[in-house]
């Protein structure tokens, strides 16, 4: 497919559970949609949450994470887009 367009959304908040320990929730979608048709040729959703001591250290945690997740599946999902079919990796 020669034109596609990828889209995402990363939402990182603070969540507490009635612990010490400072968690960070947070929730990643991306697309990837062809543009002639507008239809989303592959999804990728995942939702998680990191802890340490401080909010700010569970959010660096939870982008570390982030991070080797699109890395590792993101390149699966955009070959699948590429050769045509639709998929979704969970």
């Amino acid at each position: 497919k020669e034109d596609l367009l990828v889209q995402g959304e990363l939402e990182v908040n603070e969540f507490d559970r009635g612990t010490p320990t400072k968690f960070a929730k947070w929730g990643l979608r991306i697309e990837i949609v062809d543009n002639a048709t507008g239809e989303a040729v592959g999804t990728l959703s995942k939702v998680g949450d990191e802890g340490s001591n401080t909010f700010d250290l569970a959010r660096q945690r939870a982008i570390v994470k982030i991070r080797g997740l699109v890395s590792a599946e993101f390149d699966s999902l955009l070959k699948t887009s590429i050769l045509g079919a639709a998929q979704e990796i969970k």
